[in-house]
């Protein structure tokens, strides 16, 4: 507990030096001053209300302490992390600037998104793909599906579709990101060679060939057939990164059996220069830190709002109950003030904590420091806020004042009434207690039904 307080005190300082400050200029600056109300006289009396015997100003001021504490060890805590975060070196997947490291058997395959200088123009987030060394069996089938729409795209080349194809094809032996092997075959043997130039002169119409695609990786093999159709051969046009990942593709063929990917240094001529884009959350993390600190300095006062509610409820439920003692006390020749002393002393022994006879207590405080009676019975009431003690209270001003010979009987039926009110509280609850099991209910029942349900059709 000590050593508790011994981390937070620094900042139970701070808070403190800020309530000092505020008030320092609030007196020159309605800037200051507003924002003190804003930020202090928020809760006044609410909390007056839950610490009737203490200082309104001292625990105006504790409460708002409280709250900033916990925010500027939040925000304290956030920059400490974006500090260390910043300064941590990045995890680089580029190693000496041309080289990515593959993942061993098992540990999958990842992309990386790299920038590229070329001759000083750049090309960003370059998307790279890694394959990791070795497959299962079972992970080859599950890779086919989307490996067969990546191998017909690589065999196009610079073809845009298999169903119009008119410059050099693609028959590589290997795939970047698969671990197969390809051998390939057409239809017509003489169409195509092993470089991927067309041999022939195909019709205005077009010339369909089948191509086979025998795909191997160990003991692994598959065929793979798919149409293309052979077009007129049009004017060539040049893609500079397409030759860039054709060169990152043969790097990866060449590369497949070492630990790394070592990128291309040159593309038709062109000197190739990469970088990596690097990825830091420290802001965001400290971003995160700020809104925090929010969160917790509005849960302080939304804490103040709901014990105010309890405050409410607990009042009320104690009201039938202090009326009635008066109105026995009353009853039996007591004076008013005699009947407030002896009730607020007797209940206040069992129910200590309970705030109706807290403030009945500090009432009788008041009269015995010499507060009119009349006076302590207002400020009870203006304490209590709640319309049935005001009631209660204008009774028993007109009692004093004027001595009404129908106070006894009024103060009977005021009883009765928050003896009604009482049990009209306490079936609210009950409906509210039963709507929120509702949901629990409705889950119970939703789990049974499945456990009766599914073996019925599952015939289990």
């Amino acid at each position: 507990m000590v050593k508790k307080k011994s981390q937070s005190s620094v900042f139970n300082k701070a808070a403190e030096a800020l309530v000092r400050i505020m008030d320092k200029y609030a007196v020159s600056s309605p800037a200051v001053a507003a924002l003190r109300r804003s930020l202090l006289e928020k809760n006044r009396k609410a909390l007056s209300c839950l610490s009737p015997s203490e200082d309104p100003e001292k625990t105006v001021r504790e409460h708002f302490v409280k709250k900033a504490t916990l925010c500027l060890m939040m925000i304290f805590i956030g920059f400490i992390f974006f500090i260390l975060l910043s300064l941590k070196p990045e995890e680089e997947n580029l190693l000496n600037g041309n080289a990515l490291l593959r993942h061993e058997a098992g540990d999958g395959n990842y992309d990386v998104s790299l920038d590229l200088n070329a001759n000083g123009k750049e090309y960003k987030n370059v998307d790279i793909h890694i394959s990791e060394r070795k497959y299962s069996n079972e992970e080859l089938k599950e890779m086919l599906p989307v490996f067969h729409e990546a191998l017909e795209k690589t065999f196009l080349a610079a073809n845009s579709d298999v169903s119009a194809v008119s410059s050099a094809l693609d028959p590589v032996s290997s795939i970047s990101g698969y671990p197969f092997e390809i051998e390939w075959e057409y239809s017509d043997r003489f169409c195509i060679d092993g470089e991927g130039n067309i041999l022939i002169t195909p019709d205005v119409n077009g010339t369909l060939i089948e191509v086979c695609a025998n795909i191997s990786y160990g003991d692994f093999k598959e065929r793979y057939v798919f149409p293309v159709i052979l077009m007129p051969e049009k004017e060539e046009n040049a893609d500079f990164m397409s030759a860039v990942y054709a060169g990152l593709e043969e790097a990866d063929e060449q590369t497949a059996e070492e630990d790394k990917l070592y990128l291309p240094d040159q593309v038709n001529g062109i000197t190739l220069r990469w970088t990596e884009k690097k990825k830091n959350n420290a802001l965001l993390l400290f971003i995160l830190s700020l809104a925090a600190a929010g969160i917790l300095y509005w849960a302080g006062d939304n804490d103040i709002s709901k014990k105010m509610k309890d405050r409410d409820e607990e009042m009320l439920m104690d009201y039938p109950e202090i009326i009635s003692k008066l109105v026995l006390y009353i009853g039996a020749g007591m004076t008013v003030r005699m009947a407030w002393k002896k009730t607020a002393a007797e209940c206040s022994q069992t129910h200590s904590t309970h705030y109706a006879y807290r403030e009945m207590l500090l009432t009788i405080h008041e009269m015995e420091r010499g507060e009119g009676e009349l006076s302590a019975y207002r400020h009870f009431a203006n304490r209590c806020r709640l319309q049935q003690y005001i009631k209660f209270i204008s009774l028993l001003e007109q009692n004093v004042k004027l001595g009404a010979s129908g106070f006894l009987s009024s103060l009977r039926k005021e009883a009765a009434d928050a003896q009604e009110e009482r049990k009209a509280i306490a079936r609210r609850k009950g409906e509210e207690a039963g709507t929120k099991l509702l949901l629990p209910m409705l889950m119970e029942l939703a789990i049974v039904m499945s456990v009766i349900v599914i073996p019925a059709f599952t015939g289990i």
